[in-house]
């Protein structure tokens, strides 16, 4: 293929692509405001049933009754000790799957591969997730 064609071809790829992309966000965007208007439709039917609403206060009670309880129980410098120590792990095993991640991308930019091997010889398929947020600036446009 003629370098001039495959340029065509790529821009040709890049529209379409661009189309899909804004396509596909108005339909998120529908979507999500559909989504919402009902959750907020069945929300109001719970809200209008006296059987519900009297049954999510025992459980506001019954939940407000656990978290005393819990607290309490934090206040044992064992059980401190041990909530630490979760948050603390957490966090570290927050930290090693960005870091994973960010490494994985590098060796998936490097070797173009979509599987890796685990140390166990384990092959592992490379996913890659993208979403879209929205640039600094609220309705930023070029």
């Amino acid at each position: 293929m003629d370098p001039e064609e495959d340029i065509k071809n790529q821009a040709e790829e890049l529209v379409a692509i661009t189309n899909l992309v804004q396509t596909y966000m108005g339909t998120v965007d529908r979507v999500k405001k559909e989504l919402t208007e009902s959750r907020t439709m069945l929300e109001d039917t719970f809200a209008n049933d006296a059987r519900y609403m009297e049954a999510n206060e025992k459980a506001k009670a019954v939940t407000k009754e656990k978290k005393q309880i819990k607290a309490e129980l934090l206040k044992n410098p064992q059980a401190m000790a041990l909530s630490q120590k979760v948050k603390d792990l957490s966090d570290d095993f927050k930290e090693a799957q960005q870091m994973l991640s960010g490494y994985v991308a590098d060796y998936q930019r490097l070797t173009d591969a979509k599987e890796i091997e685990d140390a166990s010889g384990n092959l592992l398929q490379i996913i890659t997730v993208s979403k879209l947020v929205k640039s600094r600036g609220e309705n930023r446009k070029r």
